[in-house]
């Protein structure tokens, strides 16, 4: 657990820094060129919201969108409520352990 958090912090401290272009999703369900770091970002407050609550239709289209296997969702979103102080005031370290899910 520990592990994560160091390499969510290390990773949301570079990202911020990254001149990597941001993930785009390869999802057909999504929109045609929908950004995954721009929807975590337009919807932060939503998604921990819906962290918070152990689900919601933000953080299932985010899943979605970033082709988080359906099995492994309940384990993602307890491992995000674990960390849920972090992902409240970073929406970088969000979309990264977002991506740590993704299949």
């Amino acid at each position: 657990m520990r592990t994560t958090l160091f390499l969510t912090v290390l990773l949301s401290a570079l990202w911020g820094c990254s001149t990597l272009p941001p993930m785009a999703s390869s999802n057909p369900a999504t929109a045609p060129g929908q950004n995954t770091e721009v929807f975590v970002k337009q919807n932060h407050a939503a998604l921990i919201a819906d962290i918070e609550a152990g689900g919601g239709a933000t953080l299932t289209q985010a899943y979605d969108m970033m082709d988080v296997n359906a099995a492994t969702r309940d384990i993602a979103t307890l491992r995000l409520q674990s960390e849920l102080s972090l992902y409240r005031t970073s929406p970088g370290a969000l979309m990264i352990a977002l991506r740590l899910h993704s299949g």
